[in-house]
């Protein structure tokens, strides 16, 4: 448990720099959260993925107290992308006619998938995949806000 609430700690500071940052219009904060985790991911040749993603796939079947601890992650983890998915809407960035709340849950667990199959690949292009569909699917203008990453 300890080590998972500090993993989960230190996404927390990721988030506080991106996703929450008043310097940044909301899609940009989107861009710069999943630069930097895309950034993270690339320095192990894009093989260990996310250690609340492992957790929740691998452990969450055998012991409800980590099944319990990683429910309350997603749901902290949650707020800083309805709060990216609500302002993005406010600002008309992006499509409204959509729930934020179904948004925000998609853009988490969808990103999660897509970081799934980068370590089976061992290749970012899952991740450029997510980014490029979430693009032309719920970006009010359909076309590229968000940049490809590197």
């Amino acid at each position: 448990m300890e080590v998972l609430d500090r993993y989960f700690a230190s996404l927390q500071d990721v988030m506080a720099q991106t996703m929450e940052s008043p310097n940044m219009a909301p899609l940009q904060r989107l861009d710069a959260y999943l630069d930097v985790i895309t950034d993270l991911m690339s320095v192990s040749g894009w093989r260990y993925g996310c250690l609340i993603g492992n957790l929740g796939l691998e452990v969450s079947g055998y012991s409800e107290l980590i099944r319990t601890r990683l429910q309350g992650i997603f749901a902290d983890w949650l707020r800083p992308f309805l709060a990216v998915v609500v302002d993005a809407q406010r600002s008309g960035e992006l499509r409204d006619d959509l729930s934020p709340e179904e948004v925000a849950e998609f853009l988490l667990a969808g990103w999660h998938g897509a970081i799934l199959r980068m370590k089976v690949e061992r290749s970012d292009e899952p991740l450029k995949r997510f980014r490029r569909i979430i693009e032309v699917t719920l970006f009010q203008s359909g076309r590229r806000q968000i940049k490809e990453p590197v």
